[in-house]
């Protein structure tokens, strides 16, 4: 094959190439201007190409037409391409703001173009023009002045044809000063871009077409400015290495880098078309020389083997196809960015991070980096407090912003599944709420609701896109898969908070459980003839049961038995307060009813009244058995006499904590050798079984009173395990249980 019928059809199948994809990046998009400019470019430059290669095809007859201006005018028309490059330079990978600024200068850098080409068509043959201006056979008399006009007007055609083509050949410097400043423009728009996957369009948009301008540069310009001379051949073959890199790096950057955010199924389209052609020229190549391989061994054409081989080729065609495009996809079509690859990224996130916070960072720097976004919104509902708060990554853009569930944006959103235009969302009476305005601010664009199956969770607000990209079908699909799974994401997040907030109110709890145990005593009064036991079990992680022994004095010693309303922590608290309270009222040894009005007044003025508490106190003479005591509120304590009879403490007065002026009495007992005080609190007696029945007080008596030979522990033993039983083992405690038991030997000697 003659070479240059080879760059011919090199030159031709660029061109095709480059008019293809000017017309698939303007049909992707034809309401944006990038795609508009790069369009144009694109077409631009195919001029060229084309024009050369219909040349080399048609030989004489374009050769022919070359002579005509009008024709002439057609072959400059592709340096349109060096202005059209400064403007491409201009709106990416960022709009410049001179261009913001003054969006008509732009028209200025045309105008040489303009002239260049209305001069090339008009006087590429000035001959033509004096011909036709030219009047044959003029009158006798006007003769001499048209002879003289007819020689002026050929001086003033050489000396115009020597000017065009002085003006073409000199205007290789207009081109190459207008290379340059767009290799400048376009460099530093490439130094401004900070996304990685904008960084790599760019990067492989922008070198492809200063290394294809510049090897156009060192084959024509630089030897019509009379740089340096160089063969026909190297001319081509430098022309022929440019197309290549320049069409090469436009369509690698449109197929595996989504360049202009061309849509998957038009890079699958034009991927199947370049294989299609490729896949096509092989075949015809192969029937070429297959021709000739069976001509120069039988001498003659073979019917019956090119029968064979067409046959062959209609069976392989279409496998040998789908084969070379999964291979070109698998490469080239399938990166980072697609839908496929975005929804996979995303569920390793959902997999591995339960952190709230974490997620919508990493959702943000997927959606930034892979989508271009500028920024994304998450508003997301507390479920404390049931109010939407909204926060912008990255973070730091804004200060975190709280909604109302009434906000009427969010109202809106209820009617919404799937991602949606902000502008859709939008009435007159939605642009008002605080929500929709928020938004406005953030120049949201894209609304995805997050719904779960009971109630809305938030949303996803993006932003516009970098570089002026729009939102196209793609996306909004990705969107919706990433919308399902983050939902999934933030309820795994909230329930992982929830978990760990539950571990760590465990944790203080247990925290408060061992606080309280220390502020139970230590170890229970040693006296000879005097036998104490105490037990207590809160029915949650702390309660709200009290006991404590005090020493008003060498010889007495005081019992409290107390329950708190309520359960828990707020229980514990009061009591915790009470302790304190009771403990600084006995060192004033005041009589046990002032002591109790006393300790009631200061609880009543620090609680609400809603909280009180039950209480016994008691205060037993060592010496004497002498017992004196005051029962606020509490159920009765009783005495189980040696000889079986039953006596309970009633005197005092009303709950402590409910009224502050409550007045309270005390009253004695004395007590003998043999007895036994039981005091407990209420968690025994209203146990319940299975069938909702009450343990009661009348049963606890009984059980004291039949048992009150065991020693002091093993009788608290037997009562706990008695009630237990009766509630249920399966069962946890209703309430708290506390038991005091003080048992008087019956050798206990009295001191008079």
């Amino acid at each position: 094959m003659d070479y240059q019928l080879f760059v011919s059809v090199i030159f031709f199948v660029a061109a095709v190439l480059l008019l293809l994809m000017g017309t698939v990046v303007l049909r992707d998009n034809p309401r944006r201007r990038l795609n508009r400019i790069t369009s144009t470019m694109l077409i631009f430059a195919a001029l060229g190409p084309l024009f050369a290669s219909l040349a080399d095809f048609f030989g004489s007859d374009v050769a022919q037409a070359e002579r005509s201006s009008a024709v002439t005018g057609l072959f400059y028309l592709w340096e349109f391409f060096f202005p059209q490059l400064i403007l491409f330079s201009m709106v990416f990978p960022v709009e410049r703001p001179f261009l913001r600024r003054y969006p008509k200068a732009k028209y200025l850098i045309f105008i040489p173009h303009v002239f260049h080409v209305a001069l090339a068509t008009l006087f590429y043959e000035p001959s033509r023009i004096i011909s036709i201006l030219t009047v044959e056979n003029p009158p006798e008399a006007l003769k001499w002045f048209f002879d003289h006009v007819d020689v002026g007007m050929k001086l003033l055609a050489t000396l115009l044809g020597a000017l065009v083509r002085a003006h073409l050949e000199m205007f290789a410097v207009v081109n190459f000063v207008y290379v340059v400043i767009a290799s400048i423009l376009l460099y530093k728009g490439y130094k401004t871009v900070t996304n990685e996957r904008l960084r790599t369009q760019t990067f492989m948009v922008i070198w492809g077409l200063i290394i294809s301008v510049g090897l156009y540069i060192v084959a024509f310009i630089l030897p019509e400015l009379g740089v340096f001379q160089t063969s026909d051949e190297v001319r081509l073959s430098l022309i022929l290495i440019g197309l290549l890199i320049g069409v090469g790096s436009i369509v690698f950057a449109i197929v595996r880098y989504q360049f202009l955010d061309i849509r998957l199924l038009v890079r699958q389209s034009l991927v199947y078309t370049i294989t299609s052609g490729i896949l096509v020229g092989v075949y015809m190549l192969t029937i070429s020389q297959l021709g000739k391989l069976t001509r120069s061994i039988f001498g003659r054409d073979s019917t019956i083997i090119d029968v064979a081989f067409v046959i062959a080729a209609l069976i392989f065609f279409q496998p040998i196809m789908n084969a070379m495009d999964n291979l070109i996809k698998r490469f080239f079509i399938h990166d980072r960015a697609d839908f496929r690859n975005l929804a996979e990224q995303f569920s390793r996130q959902i997999a591995t991070v339960f952190d709230l916070d974490e997620v919508k960072a990493n959702v943000s720097r997927i959606l930034r980096e892979q989508m271009l976004v500028e920024s994304v919104t998450f508003c997301i509902r507390d479920m404390g407090t049931n109010r939407y708060r909204a926060s912008i990554e990255p973070t730091g853009l804004r200060e975190e912003s709280r909604f109302e569930r009434s906000d009427f944006l969010l109202q809106e959103l209820d009617q919404h599944l799937k991602p949606v235009p902000f502008d859709d969302l939008i009435s007159e009476e939605i642009a008002k709420s605080d929500c929709a305005m928020y938004l406005r601010d953030q120049r949201c664009q894209i609304v995805v609701p997050l719904h779960d199956d009971q109630s809305n969770l938030g949303f996803v607000g993006l932003s516009s896109k970098i570089s002026g990209y729009s939102y196209n079908f793609e996306d909004m699909t990705t969107l919706n898969i990433l919308g399902n799974q983050l939902v999934t994401a933030v309820t795994n997040a909230k329930l992982y908070q929830e978990s760990l907030e539950k571990q760590r109110l465990e944790k203080e709890l247990a925290m408060a459980r061992q606080i309280q145990n220390d502020l139970l005593p230590k170890s229970l009064p040693r006296h000879r003839g005097l036998e104490f036991a105490a037990f207590t079990e809160p029915a949650r992680f702390v309660g709200g049961d009290y006991f404590d022994f005090l020493t008003p004095d060498q010889k007495k010693i005081g019992m409290i038995v107390a329950d708190a309303s309520g359960k828990g922590m707020p229980a514990a608290l009061l009591i915790a307060q009470l302790q304190a309270t009771l403990r600084s009222e006995v060192r004033f040894q005041k009589p046990i009813s002032e002591m109790i009005e006393s300790a009631n007044y200061l609880i009543t003025t620090s609680t609400s009244n809603e909280k009180f508490v039950t209480l016994f106190y008691g205060e037993l003479d060592s010496e004497t058995l002498n017992f004196t005591y005051c029962n606020a509120g509490h159920n009765y304590p009783f005495v189980v006499r040696r000889d079986g009879l039953i006596e309970y403490f009633q005197t005092g007065g009303l709950i402590m904590g409910a009224f502050g002026t409550a007045k309270y009495e005390h009253d004695q007992f004395q007590l003998q050798p043999g007895d036994l005080l039981f005091f407990y609190t209420d968690g025994l007696n209203e146990a319940h079984n299975s069938k909702d029945e009450e343990y009661g007080d009348k049963r606890l008596v009984e059980f004291v009173k039949e048992n009150r030979h065991l020693p002091a522990q093993d009788l608290t033993e037997a009562v706990v395990s008695e009630v237990r039983s009766f509630a249920g083992l399966e069962k946890d405690a209703e309430d708290d249980m506390t038991i005091v038991i003080l048992k008087i030997d019956d050798s206990f000697c009295r001191l008079y």
